[in-house]
């Protein structure tokens, strides 16, 4: 598993958030916040 930081749309708010997944991390927040989401960036978090 991979963590990756994002900025998304939520509740017409741009929030910060962090996750992880194995998956493609686009399609991971399309799946949690759905596929009309506005994405701003998503990064890999690197120790």
């Amino acid at each position: 598993m991979k963590e990756y930081k994002a900025r998304i749309m939520i509740e017409n708010e741009l929030k910060t958030i962090t996750y992880e997944t194995s998956e493609n991390p686009i399609e991971y927040l399309w799946g949690r916040y759905g596929m009309d989401s506005y994405i701003d960036y998503i990064e890999e978090v690197v120790d």
